[in-house]
């Protein structure tokens, strides 16, 4: 398993906490991880999932 899917589970669990800065945190070392190794498919994932927390937080979750 690569490391940026290790994050991105991380920032999953931390929103089931309803941790928004943790999964944010998470979510954005995904990014730079799968920018670093060019990787677009995880670049795509993990751009998501930081969109999808951002939704979290705003809706006051």
């Amino acid at each position: 398993m690569t490391r940026w899917r290790i994050l991105i589970g991380l920032g999953r669990i931390a929103e089931a906490e309803r941790d928004a800065g943790q999964a944010r945190l998470r979510y954005r070392q995904a990014l730079a991880t799968a920018r670093a190794y060019g990787d677009r498919p995880a670049v795509a994932a993990s751009a998501e999932a930081l969109a999808a927390v951002a939704a979290f937080d705003a809706a006051g979750r």
